[in-house]
C-alpha cells in the first residue's frame, strides 16, 4: 500500500512538473509574441507627429447654442495644457462669429501665431456651380486682418456644389495654388 502510495505521488509529481513545463514554455512564447509586436512600435518613438488639434472649431452644423469668448478660453487653455502646438482656432465666414473676437483677444494677449490655424472657403461665391475665381475669399481676408497665414482650405468636392465640367479639377487646384501662394504674400 505504502508502494502505491509512492506511485501516485510520483506520477502527480511528473503530472505537475509537465504542465509546470507547459505552462513555462506558453509564457515564453507570450513573452515574444509581445516583444515582437511592441518592436513594431519602436518606429514611433523617433517620428516628428504633427497634431492639430480642433477642439476649439465648432460646427455650425445641427448645432444648437454655439461657443461663448469665455467656452473658447477655456478650451483653448486646456489644448495648451496639453503641449500642442498647433490649434485651429477659426472658422471665419461673412459674418461676425465669437471666432473673430477670439481671435482678436489672442492676438491682443501676445499669442504666438505660428501655431494658429483658420478655417476658409476656397472661393468667395458660387454661380452656375463655378467658383469664383477672382475674390480674395472672406475667410483669407479676415486671417490678413489677424495676421494669420496658417490655412485649412474647404473645398466641397463630394457633392453638388460644382459642375465639374464647367470648371475641371485641374482649375480647382489651379485656384487652390492661387489662394497658397496669396496667403504665402501674407
Amino acid at each position: 500500500m505504502y508502494q502505491s502510495y509512492l506511485s501516485k505521488l510520483k506520477i502527480k509529481k511528473m503530472t505537475r512538473e509537465a504542465c509546470n513545463s507547459q505552462f513555462k514554455n506558453l509564457a515564453k512564447v507570450y513573452e515574444q509574441d509581445v516583444a515582437k509586436c511592441l518592436k513594431k512600435y519602436e518606429v514611433l518613438k523617433d517620428l516628428d507627429l504633427f497634431v492639430l488639434d480642433n477642439s476649439i472649431r465648432e460646427s455650425t452644423v445641427g448645432q444648437l447654442r454655439g461657443h461663448t469668448i469665455e467656452n473658447k478660453w477655456e478650451v483653448y487653455d486646456e489644448v495648451k495644457k496639453c503641449g500642442f502646438k498647433h490649434t485651429i482656432v477659426a472658422s471665419f465666414n461673412h459674418s461676425t462669429r465669437v471666432d473673430d473676437v477670439f481671435i482678436k483677444q489672442l492676438i491682443d494677449k501676445g499669442e504666438d501665431r505660428e501655431g494658429l490655424w483658420a478655417f476658409s472657403e476656397i472661393t468667395e461665391a458660387i454661380k452656375k456651380k463655378v467658383p469664383d475665381t477672382e475674390s480674395v475669399p472672406v475667410g483669407l481676408r479676415k486671417m490678413k486682418e489677424a495676421g494669420l497665414y496658417n490655412v485649412i482650405f474647404e473645398i466641397d468636392l463630394g457633392d453638388s456644389t460644382y459642375d465639374f465640367d464647367r470648371f475641371t479639377t485641374k482649375e480647382m487646384c489651379t485656384l487652390l495654388k492661387k489662394w497658397v501662394d496669396w496667403v504665402l504674400k501674407i
